[in-house]
């Protein structure tokens, strides 16, 4: 949400500090509304995200925002105990080590639409137990608008988020904006 907070600046710039003021109240009440209704959520799914490139795995560091939401979304994850508010650069040893057990896997990937592209990206991929339990989502950032309009609406990936992780909480559980689960073939 703080993130979210920088429209007010941008309505004070452009003489719409009303109408930033209005969408900034929105997408807080929305996002609030959200993370409490995952609260009491009987499961806390383990997720990892992106995947190794280039021989580097960035995940976020465990002071992020993207940790953050991860939590308020109502999951595990592996490196919240980390101090970084950046990113983490680590080898596909470490992840396996620390992640090998999650239950969802997030990726944010044009290159990646099939198992079989985890598989010939990395053979260690397998390892995961989300490609076990067939329990990868992907988002291709080219064919959506997850980086123009989560800046300034963290409830709406808040929310693909949460009902990925706790799809028995939402009745739209089938209405993904930005991620997809990969099919086995």
């Amino acid at each position: 949400l703080g993130r979210a907070e920088w429209i007010k600046l941008f309505g004070i710039l452009f003489g719409e500090e009303t109408k930033a003021d209005s969408i900034f109240a929105s997408s807080k009440k929305e996002y609030l509304a959200i993370k409490d209704s995952v609260k009491n959520a009987t499961s806390r799914p383990k997720v990892i995200t992106e995947m190794l490139t280039s021989g580097v795995w960035f995940v976020p560091g465990g002071k992020s925002y993207m940790a953050k939401i991860l939590a308020d979304a109502g999951a595990v994850y592996p490196w919240s105990n980390n101090n970084d508010s950046g990113s983490l650069q680590l080898d596909i040893a470490q992840v396996l080590d620390k992640a090998s057990d999650a239950d969802v896997w997030l990726i944010r990937s044009s290159t990646v639409s099939s198992y079989a592209d985890l598989q010939n990206a990395n053979p260690l991929n397998a390892k995961f137990r989300a490609v076990a339990n067939a329990n990868v989502w992907v988002c291709d950032p080219q064919a959506t608008t997850l980086f123009e309009e989560f800046p300034f609406h963290p409830e709406r990936l808040l929310k693909e988020y949460a009902v990925i992780f706790h799809p028995e909480l939402f009745h739209d559980s089938n209405n993904h904006k930005y991620f997809t689960r990969l099919k086995k073939q």
